[in-house]
């Protein structure tokens, strides 16, 4: 299948393929991953894509034991991500008074051109060991395509000035380690001084800096770990663009889900997103992409305390979790990140508040879908519900991501019979949904609610801390969990 989608007045070729199969003999249930050409830069409208074109042709229920869904070691959402929305064009013809000036002009571009700075450029990114005019020629050669970028005129090609510099960076064949290291420093260095440009050039400008690699050579690979602090100088700027942070909390799950850092770094991106979560810009009803994006990377920092021993990580998830007013799709994305976190036998993780909280979540979402059968979301939010009990990949299972798999450590052992009875209670909801028609959905049948209500009445949690030096979690309030209208992200 392939899907032609607009970002930013281009168009990207899409290849949708379903990747997940199941075994032989039951029904195929291709959770869609979508490949863009922009090399590695995933895209929002990608990301949609799978949700409308993927999740809603989920079929059939969900088998025991579990299917296989990835090859690629369970990271269900590599293949997702955010891109330049769409500009609506009355905001394209912006007073850019209010920004900072282009930052080069024609001429200056011309000169560069002229004095044959792309050979010299590709020359340098090849020098073993770098001198100071090798060092001075990389300098240059980024100036010129992150100035250009600022130039109205120029508009119209910023995804193509991107990928040019992207590439030739990129290239593990081109450019040397030495090269690599000292231009990532520069492009990160200079684009700062985008940030005060227009929109949709701070918005490539974050774009880039999120798809730098340190080491394009290893699998997956590995981005650029000195891109953090100008990241998480962007999530703390209360004047950036809601889609520029957006960009900055991709580029952090990036680094934290498949860079080689340690705790320190990991420590920042953690601290620093909990607080993107918890500012004002994030609350806001149209900034709901921003908070889903943010409970994703959560479940990327590999921490559930911060290094002074504060459990400010799997707080506010199971807070988000809790939370009977928040979107479902963010619901559902914190009982994702919750149980991707490890639960070390010194973090003390409450297991049966976490465990009812998900079953409670499916309960919450199994009346709302009986009122409202045809939104397009259920089927993406009750599969995260399923992957909480059962992880997708190997490399999950391995590393306990999931409530079954994190409760076969001994110290989590005590807990493993009232899990399963939770994953047995639930489990006929989910396929209730999964299995449901897609054009005329069946809503879920009495029977299965009376169980998982059966349930949830019995193992009520009277610990309602997530850890023993958390707070309690308040998920008593009942209400209406919003799901915008329109599921692109709105400024």
């Amino acid at each position: 299948m392939v899907a032609v989608l607009g970002t930013s007045g281009r168009k990207h070729r899409c290849l949708v393929a379903p990747v997940h199969i199941l075994p032989k003999g039951l029904a195929v249930e291709p959770i869609v991953r979508v490949f863009t050409r922009m090399r590695r830069i995933r895209t929002l409208s990608a990301g949609l894509a799978a949700l409308f074109l993927g999740l809603n042709v989920l079929s059939g229920p969900i088998s025991h034991p579990a299917p296989v869904f990835a090859q690629n070691g369970g990271d269900e959402a590599e293949n997702q991500g955010d891109s330049l929305p769409e500009v609506p064009a009355e905001r394209l013809n912006i007073d850019e008074s209010q920004y900072d000036p282009p930052l080069t002009d024609a001429e200056k571009m011309q000169q560069w051109k002229r004095s044959n700075g792309e050979v010299k450029f590709k020359t340098a990114l090849k020098a073993e060991g770098l001198g100071n005019a090798d060092r001075e020629t990389i300098t240059k050669a980024v100036q010129y395509y992150l100035y250009s970028m600022t130039v109205k005129e120029e508009r119209g090609r910023l995804q193509a000035i991107a990928e040019k510099l992207l590439d030739a960076v990129n290239s593990p064949r081109l450019t040397t380690n030495d090269a690599r290291r000292y231009a990532n420093d520069e492009i990160v260095r200079i684009a700062r001084e985008l940030l005060n440009q227009p929109r949709e050039v701070r918005l490539n400008a974050l774009v880039l800096a999120a798809s730098l690699m340190e080491d394009p050579s290893a699998e997956p690979p590995r981005p650029y770990a000195g891109a953090i602090p100008l990241f998480v100088d962007v999530l703390n700027d209360p004047e950036q663009f809601v889609d520029s942070k957006i960009w900055a909390v991709l580029g952090l799950a990036r680094i934290c889900r498949v860079g080689i850092i340690g705790v320190t770094e990991r420590n920042t991106a953690a601290v620093n997103l909990v607080a993107a979560l918890n500012a004002p810009d994030a609350a806001k009803p149209e900034n709901w992409w921003y908070r889903f994006r943010i409970v994703y990377a959560l479940g990327d920092t590999g921490l559930a305390y911060n290094l002074e021993r504060q459990p400010i990580v799997i707080d506010a998830l199971v807070g988000v979790l809790a939370n009977r007013k928040e979107n479902w799709m963010i619901r559902s994305e914190a009982a994702r990140s919750v149980t991707r976190i490890p639960w070390q036998r010194a973090d003390s993780v409450n297991v049966p508040l976490v465990t009812y909280l998900v079953s409670q979540l499916a309960r919450d979402m199994a009346a709302a879908r009986n009122a409202n059968l045809k939104a397009p979301y259920w089927r993406y939010c009750f599969v995260q519900v399923y992957l909480r009990f059962k992880p997708p990949g190997a490399a999950e299972r391995e590393n306990n991501l999931s409530l079954l798999e994190q409760v076969t450590r001994p110290h989590l052992a005590s807990n493993q019979p009232m899990v399963q009875a939770a994953y047995d209670a639930v489990m006929p909801v989910v396929n209730s949904v999964t299995g449901s028609p897609l054009l005329n959905p069946a809503p879920t049948s009495p029977d299965a609610l009376n169980a998982l209500d059966e349930w949830l009445k019995d193992n009520v949690p009277d610990d309602r801390k997530p850890t023993p030096s958390s707070k309690q979690v308040d998920g008593s309030e009942r209400g209406a969990s919003p799901m915008a209208d329109n599921l692109r992200p709105r400024q």
